[in-house]
């Protein structure tokens, strides 16, 4: 069906805690923030042809996490949580060299809140990903092929039917998870909701409202066009001598 992505969510409405914690994770891994976007042509040296070389699809398979740039657009909710796109995809999902935990348990902990990820497989496949403040984990749902990993976290066949099982959240929210493809939508809608556009994006080309929850803010990022939701930020974390600052 085509549909893919990574949307991930922190039970905090605070964005600077959020900014701190995303500071201090891309720091234990060499990475400082930029104080402003890298041009078009800065990034074609930097990684070159990051798009062209590795094509959509191995990033859409979480591959090429070595980027020396990594990305995260954070979008105040409509209440208690805060939503996160990032490029490269599956960046949050996948572990930091070493550890024995996805990196969105690590951004739990350094935030002190709960975590969860909601990830789409060529609309065919989806997991629900939790991790907990404390830093525990929690997965659900089923893969696209036949290895049952959410990366490097293994999947059970006994949760093949997403839905909440380590957080707790409140019942329309958890109604919302267990929808399985519409969850994407469902979580969306429910915990930012309006502040997304509905109206014109850049340039003449309208947004697509439920596209934007699909791969829609990561598309845009990779087109170098502004994210236009209300109150978002979006934070750049180059490797710390592609940053000027030294090792």
């Amino acid at each position: 069906m085509g549909e893919w992505s990574t949307i991930s969510y922190l039970r905090t409405a605070d964005l600077d805690r959020v900014d701190d914690a995303l500071s201090r994770l891309c720091a234990a891994e060499g990475r400082a923030p930029l104080a402003a976007p890298p041009s078009s042509d800065a990034l074609q040296r930097s990684s070159t042809g990051w798009y062209v070389t590795l094509g959509e699809y191995a990033v859409l398979r979480g591959e090429g996490l070595d980027y020396p740039l990594w990305t995260f657009v954070v979008v105040p909710g409509a209440g208690e949580w805060t939503m996160m796109a990032e490029l490269p995809f599956a960046l949050l999902g996948n572990r930091r060299p070493g550890a024995d935990r996805m990196r969105l348990a690590d951004l739990a902990v350094l935030a002190g809140c709960d975590a969860f990820i909601f990830e789409l497989s060529d609309g065919t496949a989806w997991v629900l990903a939790e991790a907990s403040a404390g830093g525990e984990t929690a997965f659900s749902g089923f893969p696209l092929d036949d290895e049952w990993f959410f990366h490097d976290e293994p999947l059970s066949t006994d949760h093949a039917s997403v839905g909440f099982r380590l957080l707790s959240v409140p019942e329309p929210l958890r109604q919302a998870g267990s929808r399985g493809l519409l969850s994407f939508t469902d979580i969306g809608e429910l915990l930012v909701g309006g502040r997304y556009p509905a109206d014109p994006g850049p340039g003449e080309r309208p947004w697509d409202r439920s596209q934007l929850w699909y791969n829609g803010i990561q598309d845009e990022l990779q087109l170098g066009h502004d994210i236009p939701v209300p109150g978002s930020r979006t934070r750049h974390f180059a490797r710390r001598a592609a940053a000027g600052i030294a090792p």
